[in-house]
């Protein structure tokens, strides 16, 4: 469903650490402003048809969005190639004019092709979208063989421009990269601070934002490192840093949530004086002489605070997160030792990684026998690019038919809608959610840009800016809701009808009309031609969390008794954060199928409940990694050490039921974990109220607790 965020600039500012959709839209505006300049050398040059003005700005756009290689060097590649599908769109549609149906078929098996090639990765999927889309421009401006000439010049104007602004954004080094993450990451931490501060009695909405972007920022220096090698570019080990950032990380949230259980933090002097210490060290510009005044004010902290008293744990908390934020700055600014580089390059290579177990278990449960949605049909033993491409051209053909109907020269409208609503899902419920947003971003778009179009009449140099400024806004403001981009997308295609001189209320609304007859037929064919369920995928993103939320309870129990590492820990806490990630974003592409009061709530409890055992998880794996590191032994021993193997199965096997109690209903399922295993064992830990090793079975008591509430959710069914 669409949904907008009463705070849209801190929304914003959530949704993109590291800036990195404001560089790509600010690069993708600028490629679009380049190639609709030399678009209009070209056609001043030519004497061509000013509406070619269009194909400049909307095959740059496509060029800039369509391109997503891992690496800066393999986008760069990606790009140069689209020379060959833009030619042979433009030409090849061109040259079949004289052929009707023959163009239609063309343009059909054009658009099933494309998503067929999604199978062979970004580069080929690149090739595919932009064939689809040079194609379309020779249905929508129908040039002659004259013609061609000056359009395939602008068609290559727009690659080029496009891999102009690419290979400047090489510039963007790596360090500057992480240099930028690191104050961000110190900026959504003081943010954080401050919304704690006093937030006793206020919404609890604004400081879970706050701790939320930090997890962001924090996921974002993953993503970093894991396209460029840490040691050649820090001087650290890859897992030196992320033990840093996610000591960083969890201690500041922990301290955040304490602190906003004080009611009044100012009447603490000592907290009041951490407090001005932790934003001190916050600071970016600090000098390093204050960080270490701060820093050593923080080690004599502890000493001085009985935390058995209550409302001083914060103090403790707040002293240790300081420390932990001096440590990382320290360390990635003090000189280091050359280590030996490796090439910047992504992940994906063929030596094994970390990863693979993860792939593997994926396919396991992608094959499990419960993960269907339905009767087994022989079209689910095709790949999902196989079968989308099938339903594309049935969708294709179909709206070829219904677009004619409404208007014979503006069918490919319909067509190109029932294309877009497969585009980056697989299942039928992503592909309603999808299709509704179009319909209404469309809809919003076409009031907007109407309106913009009469205001500036034909003017070409406002026009053209107003595509820019258009792509822009698509780009950075599409990923938080598909809905934006196409209001966008609507707003981008007045601007350019007003290029042409053809925008009036009419052209809109056949815009409007194609556009909701290729959404509904698109839908169609998703969900009454070879369809998929959204369930099999959902079971396996489900399993697939509380897969690494085993994982990190083992992981952490195995320390905790001195029988594993902590870079475990470390990669077992990542890949839980990675697969809560991709569950939210899936669970958000099926928006509408969960738009049901019953089926919303269940959404909602169990999105809330999923994230607050993330929370408990990321404290326990903290509590671990401290630790493990402390002299390298182990934190418990004998009995203790054999309860604490016992807490962590216990709530492992809750895990597992929770599990199954998200995935089937309850008189499916009634098989039920005990919780009072877990507490049992805890309480047989032997340790001192606010150490760490009471922190750590905090931390597994609150997981049972979690686990035991998600059990619930399905009682009501």
């Amino acid at each position: 469903m669409v949904r907008f965020t009463a705070n849209p600039v801190r929304a914003l500012a959530g949704t993109d650490p590291g800036r990195t959709r404001l560089l790509n839209a600010s690069g993708v505006a600028v490629a679009v402003l380049i190639s609709t300049g030399c678009a209009w050398l070209i056609v001043n040059a030519t004497h061509a048809d000013g509406g070619y003005l269009a194909v400049g700005a909307f095959l740059a756009m496509q060029a800039g969005l369509s391109v997503r290689d891992a690496t800066a060097p393999a986008r760069l590649v990606t790009t140069a190639l689209l020379v060959i599908p833009v030619v042979g769109g433009l030409a090849g549609t061109t040259l079949l004019a004289h052929n009707r149906y023959v163009e239609i078929a063309a343009f059909v098996v054009i658009g099933g092709v494309a998503t067929w090639m999604r199978r062979f990765g970004p580069r080929w999927s690149a090739v595919g979208m932009i064939a689809f889309f040079s194609s379309f421009f020779a249905l929508f401006l129908r040039p002659t063989v004259d013609d061609l000439g000056p359009l395939l010049l602008i068609g290559v104007g727009a690659v080029a421009a496009s891999l102009i602004v690419k290979s400047t954004m090489l510039l963007h080094a790596p360090d500057r990269s992480l240099r930028l993450l690191m104050r961000q990451f110190r900026g959504a931490g003081d943010a954080a601070v401050r919304a704690a501060e006093g937030a006793v009695g206020r919404p609890r909405a604004t400081l879970q934002a706050r701790l939320d972007r930090l997890g962001d920022v924090a996921m974002a220096i993953t993503d970093w490192q894991s396209r460029y090698d840490t040691a050649a570019r820090t001087g650290l080990t890859a897992h030196e840093l992320a033990r840093l950032v996610f000591d960083a990380r969890t201690d500041l949230v922990q301290a955040c949530l304490h602190l906003a259980q004080v009611p009044e933090p100012n009447a603490d002097r000592e907290l009041t004086a951490l407090l001005d210490a932790m934003h001190r060290v916050l600071d970016t510009d600090l000098p390093a002489s204050e960080r270490s005044a701060a820093s050593a004010r923080a080690r004599r902290t502890p000493e001085a605070v009985d935390p058995d008293v209550p409302g001083r744990f914060a103090v403790a908390l707040l002293a240790r997160a300081v420390e932990s934020q001096v440590a990382l700055r320290e360390a990635l600014e003090s000189p280091h030792p050359a280590a030996t580089a490796e090439p910047d390059t992504d992940v994906s290579s063929d030596e094994p990684t970390d990863a693979e177990p993860a792939v593997a278990r994926d396919a396991e449960i992608a094959e499990a026998p419960d993960a269907g949605g339905g009767p087994h049909r022989f079209w689910h033993e095709w790949t999902p690019t196989t079968r989308m491409a099938v339903q594309v051209m049935l969708a294709a053909t179909l709206a070829t038919v219904a677009g004619e109907a409404i208007s014979a020269s503006r069918w490919y409208w319909s067509v190109l809608t029932a294309f877009l609503v497969f585009v980056g899902v697989n299942t039928r419920a992503a592909i309603l959610t999808r299709a509704y947003r179009r319909v209404i971003g469309t809809v919003c778009g076409v009031f907007v840009g109407f309106g913009f179009g009469i205001a500036i009449d034909g003017a070409e140099l406002p026009l053209m800016l107003l595509c820019a400024v258009s792509v822009f806004c698509m780009v950075y403001l599409g990923p938080l809701n598909y809905a934006v981009m196409a209001f966008f997308v609507t707003v981008l295609l007045s601007s350019m009808y007003g290029l042409l001189g053809i925008l009036n209320r009419h052209i809109l609304e056949l815009r409007l009309e194609e556009t909701l007859t290729g959404a509904v037929i698109g839908v169609a064919c998703a969900f009454l031609i070879f369809s998929s369920s959204s369930r099999p995928e959902l079971i396996t993103r489900i399993r697939a969390y509380f897969a690494s939320l085993e994982e990190v309870l083992t992981r952490s129990g195995d320390v905790l008794i001195g029988h594993g590492p902590t870079t475990a820990v470390l990669d077992a806490a990542h890949r839980l954060d990675t697969d809560h990630r991709e569950l939210e974003t899936f669970v958000s592409s099926m928006a509408v199928s969960f738009a049901g009061g019953q089926r919303r709530t269940l959404r909602r409890s169990a999105t809330a409940l999923l994230k607050n055992a993330g929370v408990h998880a990321d404290r326990l794996a903290q509590e671990s990694v401290i630790l493990g590191k402390e002299g390298g032994t182990a934190a418990f021993h004998g009995d203790a050490a054999d309860a604490v193997r016992c807490g962590i199965d216990s709530v492992v096997a809750q895990s597992d039921a929770a599990c199954r109690s998200l995935l089937h209903r309850r008189r499916d399922n009634p098989a039920k974990s005990e919780a009072s295993e877990t507490f049992d064992a805890v309480r047989r830990v032997p340790c001192r109220p606010h150490t760490p090793q009471y922190r750590a079975m905090l931390a597994l008591s609150n997981l049972s607790i979690t686990m035991a509430n998600i059990e619930r959710l399905r009682e009501r069914d």
